[in-house]
């Protein structure tokens, strides 16, 4: 079993940073910036009394308040730090729920197989190193969920991937949608000085719903979220970037969201 060394080092190194920035709650689940919301959309359905994975918990805000109202949570998470800032913040809200520190490609040495009702990862599998990375995770998820099992996920729109922001001209430039190759990639946080290293490729829409088919997932709901105006937001998310405070540079801008869409959300049964 190879961890991804290079993702455990770089989220170590930024998760003080990341909670930081972001600024987010202990509240229901949002699906993506300025997204749909889990008391909205009900895509994971009952969760009281139902054992729940938050695969890619970060600071486990999530996975806390869904513990808070009945569910028998578990947060996995690669990196140490994210886990520790979860562990206090679980102490300070008297509750009690399972922390997990691993790799996702090896969820099923981690876990039993058919062991969780619920499955969730929000914006955490696109940092799956490549399509073959994706297919693997999405293989061991299906083992460690119960038959009719519930598995939803958020990440990056591949659309969003495949282009810039011209800022000069307001357009997107679309570049090259079906460029996989393997790259690496800063996370920065300019505003506390550190700035994590990643590895990565994209991928198109097929590829990502071909890997659920292939790993004999059921497919029930496909969504791309419009951006909601809401009078209260749970986090910085599209508010705050590397580049400052409501920047046009950045993908999740408010106002970009309308054009292009940053997310895909999609929802599958064993």
């Amino acid at each position: 079993m190879k961890e991804d060394k290079l993702s455990l080092k770089s989220w170590d190194m930024i998760a003080n940073a990341y909670q930081k920035r972001y600024q987010i709650t202990i509240s229901p689940i949002v699906y993506s910036p300025f997204g749909p919301m889990e008391t909205e959309l009900n895509l994971l359905g009952k969760k009281k009394n139902k054992k729940i994975i938050d695969i890619g918990a970060g600071g486990c805000q999530k996975a806390i308040y869904l513990s808070k109202h009945g569910a028998k949570m578990t947060a996995f998470d690669i990196s140490r730090k994210q886990l520790e800032y979860g562990k206090m913040l679980a102490s300070e809200n008297h509750v009690s729920l399972k922390f997990v520190r691993g790799d996702f490609q090896f969820l099923s040495s981690y876990f039993p197989r058919n062991h969780f009702d619920i499955a969730y990862s929000i914006f955490a599998l696109q940092y799956a190193k490549n399509i073959n990375v994706l297919k693997k995770v999405f293989s061991e998820i299906y083992k460690i969920l119960k038959p009719n099992g519930i598995f939803v996920l958020s990440l990056d729109h591949p659309l969003r991937n495949s282009g810039f922001w011209d800022t000069k001209n307001d357009k997107f430039i679309f570049d090259n949608y079906f460029d996989k190759s393997e790259h690496s990639y800063d996370y920065a946080f300019p505003e506390s000085k550190v700035s994590g290293k990643f590895r990565g490729s994209y991928w198109t829409i097929s590829d990502l719903i071909n890997s659920l088919i292939a790993s004999k997932f059921k497919l029930e709901k496909i969504i791309e979220p419009i951006p909601i105006k809401r009078k209260e937001y749970f986090d910085k998310f599209g508010l705050i970037s590397r580049y400052g405070v409501n920047n046009k540079k950045d993908p999740f801008n408010f106002k970009n969201l309308t054009r292009i869409p940053g997310t895909i959300i999609i929802k599958m049964i064993k």
